[in-house]
């Protein structure tokens, strides 16, 4: 990994970049071979995205999209004539790793439609296309509509039409490849051999299913035929991908890809293209309302006092419908922008307590109760998800976390005069200055792979997070099993219990959700 070279922006924040992957939540085998692919293909696309930062002129934008794109493409050397790759190249024994571009789930009609979007968290600015055919990366017409948005992103020239937040179908790939004539691609390109299979089988079975006068729901199909032969939808809808970048500004951006449920609905769109659902990002560095600055005074001094900056940025993976229900890309980030740091001396004492950064105070949530807490109540027992009590509920989520904290009695917190608008300001002998960047992952599904990179590491971290099912009080605090280095890193693993987000045991049918984060110096 070549060095990262240092910011010329005046303004830097001085943050190590940072990049996070995930290839989706759900059930993924426990074959070793399997999972060291899967663990590869992740840590290849977390040192795609990262080389992209590194390089003069990369953007966190570009930086999730090369990610993204990785993983869109770790089967496409099995594809026959595709065009050749804008970002990355590929061993020539690749596989397909993910429900992402090449090799998607096919539709009921044997069709590859694919869902991307991509958030920009400093300017707020978001694209997503949805359904769409003959696109050679999904990621990478997002990020193209995203680059041509960047300049109107309200009204656009000539007409003054409002700039879109989701295209679909033939809109978006036109839209797409106009501007970018090297996305073209003939949609049979983007279908393997294991998508034909594995549609085959389902349609064989809804035939015979249909011909029976039974219904072909997923749970008729889940529980027919032998489970080496039989697909299981749940366990094959949710290996969707996605990123967030930090580069050394502060600046965040997501971005997810899917391609969707298996056998789906033609025109069937997910939460991957949706605003608020698939992906969410606030930069550290962005103003407005659109900046989280949570300014308060200490509770036991009334002279000292201190103030926190947060940004965050999350890309989520699950059953489609079910977050867009609950819109839960939003939820988390909320919840994150809403928390004290997990080691500071405030952090929370009310596990229930979820406040607008207007109304912030010393008792706010920390990072694992607010994951926990989220996924719990916002979204396993959401009310809008009610008709899907008598199935699983499918959520997964990675999110980088950076956060600045001045603590002291001379701290200026009344100021909109900080480090990050006036890096080179004198800041008060007794003013204390703290930064931190974190990575979190956390989900309902069985299991989740993740990995990052750091500016500086030699390799990306990889994990395949599985939930336990045995009945075990959750894991508390530091776990040394986890940390790859103990003098750079501190690992927090928590898994929420059956009953309520916090306590100390699981209920009968095993652990609902599952919290890992880790802090980086």
């Amino acid at each position: 990994m070549e060095a990262i070279k240092k910011c010329a922006n005046p303004n830097c924040a001085g943050f190590k970049p940072l990049i996070a992957v995930h290839a989706g939540a759900g059930t993924f085998s426990h074959d070793r071979r399997r999972e060291r692919e899967q663990r590869q293909c992740v840590g290849s696309a977390a040192a795609a995205g990262l080389s992209v930062l590194a390089a003069d002129g990369g953007s966190v934008e570009c930086a999730v999209a090369a990610a993204v794109e990785s993983m869109e493409r770790s089967g496409v050397a099995n594809a026959g004539a595709v065009p050749a790759l804008r970002l990355l190249a590929f061993a020539a024994d690749a596989v397909r790793h993910a429900n992402a571009g090449f090799g998607s789930n096919l539709t009921s009609d044997a069709r590859v439609e694919c869902d991307a979007s991509l958030m920009h968290g400093t300017r707020g600015s978001f694209v997503g296309v949805g359904a769409v055919s003959g696109i050679a990366s999904p990621i990478g017409a997002a990020l193209t509509l995203l680059s041509a948005s960047a300049s109107a992103p309200g009204f656009a020239p000539p007409l003054g039409r409002v700039s879109p937040l989701l295209l679909v179908g033939n809109g978006a790939r036109d839209a797409a490849v106009v501007r970018d004539p090297s996305l073209a691609v003939h949609p049979d390109a983007q279908i393997c051999d294991r998508a034909i299979n594995q549609w085959t089988r389902i349609a064989e079975m809804v035939k015979d299913l249909a011909s029976q006068q039974t219904s072909s729901t997923a749970s008729d199909i889940r529980n027919t035929g032998d489970s080496d032969e039989t697909p299981d939808l749940h366990e094959l809808d949710h290996d969707t991908v996605g990123a967030v970048a930090l580069d050394c500004c502060g600046n965040i951006a997501s971005a997810v890809s899917s391609g969707g449920v298996l056998f789906k609905y033609p025109g069937r769109v997910g939460e991957a293209a949706m605003f608020a659902c698939g992906v969410w990002a606030q930069s550290l560095s962005s103003s407005g309302d659109h900046h989280h600055a949570c300014r308060v005074r200490n509770a036991d001094s009334d002279s000292s006092q201190f103030s926190v900056r947060v940004g965050v940025g999350c890309s989520l993976s699950g059953t489609g419908e079910q977050i867009m229900r609950t819109q839960l890309a939003l939820e988390v980030a909320k919840a994150l922008l809403q928390t004290s740091s997990q080691s500071h001396p405030q952090e929370a004492r009310n596990a229930s307590l979820v406040q607008s950064p207007q109304h912030c105070t010393s008792d706010t949530l920390n990072v694992e109760s607010a994951l926990s807490f989220v996924l719990t109540n916002s979204f396993l027992d959401s009310s809008l998800l009610q008709i899907y009590d008598d199935g699983p509920k499918n959520a997964g989520v990675v999110c980088i976390r950076v956060s600045v904290a001045e603590t002291g009695d001379d701290c200026d917190t009344d100021s909109d005069n900080d480090i990050l608008s006036n890096p080179t300001e004198t800041t008060p002998s007794t003013c204390k200055i703290t930064s931190r960047r974190e990575v979190w992952y956390a989900h309902t599904t069985d299991a989740m792979c993740v990995g990052w990179m750091s500016a500086g590491d030699a390799q990306p971290t990889t994990r395949l997070s599985r939930k336990t099912a045995s009945r075990q009080a959750p894991m508390q605090g530091p776990s040394r099993s986890m940390s790859p280095s103990k003098k750079r890193k501190r690992w927090w693993a928590h898994t929420a219990p059956g009953s309520t987000p916090s306590g100390s045991a699981v209920s009968d049918s095993g652990p609902r959700v599952r919290v890992v984060g880790e802090q980086l110096c």
